[in-house]
């Protein structure tokens, strides 16, 4: 049986030494599932990267750390004192001021594999307000843990 190395969308930003990112200013969604193939978290990695300027965190259902069964509050992010803004609650939608200063949208977080799950649902809203502000976003695609290493869903 051949072994298959799948690589997750971070990884392969890793691999490309954050190329993508060179110069921009950054904003990330993210939560306790953004990790490569070490474990080591988005935040950390972009923070390792003088020509990325990170300015804001943005947190799904859960919280930035994955750890609230209840809608989280905005406010700043523990280690980095950078702003961190709620998308579950009574913002579900990143805002005018919550977007000012960003370039780019990195969303990276690992769905249950179901189409309805809270997270498409931020990252499709975050995706319309990117849109309307004519700021990048990049999806950091994983794999549907439900099917294994099966890609789904439509292309374009």
């Amino acid at each position: 049986m051949k072994t298959i190395l799948v690589l997750t969308g971070l990884d392969v930003l890793e691999r490309e030494g954050f190329q993508r990112l060179k110069g921009r200013k950054v904003g990330l969604i993210a939560n306790h599932s953004t990790v490569n193939r070490r474990g080591v978290h988005l935040l950390d990695l972009v923070l390792e990267h003088p020509d990325v300027q990170l300015v804001a965190l943005f947190s799904p259902e859960h919280g930035f750390r994955g750890t609230a069964d209840e809608k989280v509050a905005s406010g700043r992010e523990e280690t980095t004192g950078l702003p961190l803004y709620s998308l579950y609650g009574q913002t579900q939608r990143p805002t005018e001021e919550m977007l000012q200063g960003i370039d780019t949208l990195v969303f990276d977080i690992q769905d249950v594999g179901a189409r309805f799950y809270t997270y498409i649902a931020t990252m499709g809203m975050c995706m319309e307000e990117a849109g309307r502000r004519e700021i990048r976003f990049l999806v950091l695609d994983r794999p549907n843990p439900i099917n294994g290493c099966w890609f789904d869903g439509p292309i374009q």
